[in-house]
């Protein structure tokens, strides 16, 4: 259905790219018409007196070739596919324009100067157009059609020719079935140019739809930004040197609640706090790194880059707060409480791992720090605390209350935190 849909656009396209052509040539026409001095005046008197019939020809051919875009339009609107008749269809009577074109030249210029003039050439025009319609039979048929009338035109104009004696190769019938033998060759190339478009742009189409589905697969499972990268690298990235926000957030009393319940109660529960969590996560710019059965690591600046990443690690806590509130008071989960732990600093960022399995990661003193600032909302019987590397991206947004310097488990010096809530 896509290929169908992007070869239907490319009608839209070569439709008017051919209203752009008989519009110029419309154009040069008029100015050959009104213009002295181009042609003689014979030439020119029997040249204006068939004037009225091209312009009617034109005009029909525009108008007709504006109706087919319409159509063509509004099938895109509905997502609706042609069939292929009705563009067989469309084809012969598109290629039989420039048929029309030699009928009427040739009342002007006379029958051999007609074959051999410009309209003649009109039907490569719509041969090679015809490749923008993706599809090797309508080539073939335009160049067929061309061949057929172009080889009856002439059938029909030679014998009443009067130049044969002064151009005996132009008067040949044998010299423009030669022509009309070109023009089905020229559908033939333009059936080749016209599959291999179309070859390239299915097996573009399907790494479009591959690369799709495997975000949409492996999106559930990581991050899309992750994918993303690992699609882009699919040796593996490590290495690099990112300055991220890491927050992680705890369940209270997790432990307890799963004693007195069965697993799939557990797991329910969890899907139904999650599920929201991490949405929240990812409309701030984060990923979420890592599920730690009763909470989760989340990061801010890695993989895609964001020099606001503290300020969003942080709005980010806030509405975690209150959608855990809302989920609670609606009675959507049990009631829960959770505690929040945001530290900033550089980390090295990549994939870790075995060939047969790698996981994209984050390294640095900043998550064992983070880690260990969520655990001192119990000390401080507070939902969410931020290390002073955070607090100094708020830039007084939000109240804060400055707890002092803090001894951290595992950790050799103090660290100024703040509450946030």
């Amino acid at each position: 259905m896509t290929l169908a849909l992007e070869t239907l656009r490319s009608e839209q396209r070569r439709l008017r790219l051919i209203l752009g052509f008989l519009a110029t040539a419309f154009s040069a026409f008029l100015m050959l018409s009104i213009v002295p001095g181009g042609m003689t005046d014979t030439t020119m008197k029997a040249f204006r007196e068939q004037a009225p019939y091209v312009a009617i020809l034109f005009v029909m051919a525009m108008v007709y070739e504006g109706a087919v875009l319409a159509w063509v339009g509004r099938l895109l609107r509905r997502g609706q596919i042609p069939g292929i008749c009705p563009r067989f269809i469309h084809v012969f009577i598109e290629t039989s324009l420039p048929t029309a074109t030699l009928i009427i030249a040739s009342t002007v210029f006379g029958p051999l100067e007609a074959l051999v003039a410009a309209p003649s050439r009109f039907y490569y025009l719509f041969i090679i157009m015809s490749a923008l319609q993706l599809d090797y039979r309508l080539c073939v048929f335009s160049g067929a059609v061309a061949a057929v009338q172009y080889a009856l035109i002439s059938v029909i104009l030679l014998p009443s020719s009067t130049m044969a004696s002064s151009a005996p190769l132009l008067a040949d019938p044998g010299h423009h079935l030669a022509l009309a033998g070109l023009l089905f060759m020229a559908g033939v190339i333009a059936a080749f140019v016209a599959a291999q478009i179309r070859g390239q742009l299915e097996s573009a189409l399907r790494s479009s739809e591959e690369r799709s589905r495997t975000i949409s697969l492996f999106g559930q499972y990581v991050s899309a930004e992750v994918v993303d990268k690992v699609l882009r690298y699919p040796a593996g990235f490590g290495g690099e040197v990112r300055r991220v926000s890491v927050m992680f957030v705890d369940i209270r009393n997790f432990s307890d609640f799963a004693n007195h319940r069965e697993p799939e109660e557990v797991m329910s529960y969890l899907n139904a706090l999650f599920g929201p969590m991490v949405d929240i996560i990812h409309r701030h710019n984060g990923i979420v790194n890592k599920f730690l059965g009763d909470g989760f690591m989340a990061i801010f600046g890695a993989p895609a880059d964001d020099t606001g990443h503290g300020v969003h690690a942080v709005k980010a806590g806030f509405d975690l707060l209150t959608e855990i509130r809302r989920l609670s008071e609606s009675a959507a989960i049990h009631t829960t409480r959770i505690g929040i732990g945001i530290h900033e600093g550089e980390v090295m960022a990549g994939t870790v791992g075995a060939m047969q399995r790698k996981e994209y990661t984050i390294i640095g003193d900043v998550v064992n720090v983070a880690a260990r600032i969520e655990a001192a909302n119990k000390q401080f019987q507070s939902q969410m605390l931020v290390s002073e590397a955070v607090k100094v991206f708020l830039n007084g947004e939000h109240a804060v209350e400055d707890l002092g310097l803090v001894d951290l488990k595992g950790q050799r010096s103090p660290i100024r935190l703040y509450r946030l809530a």
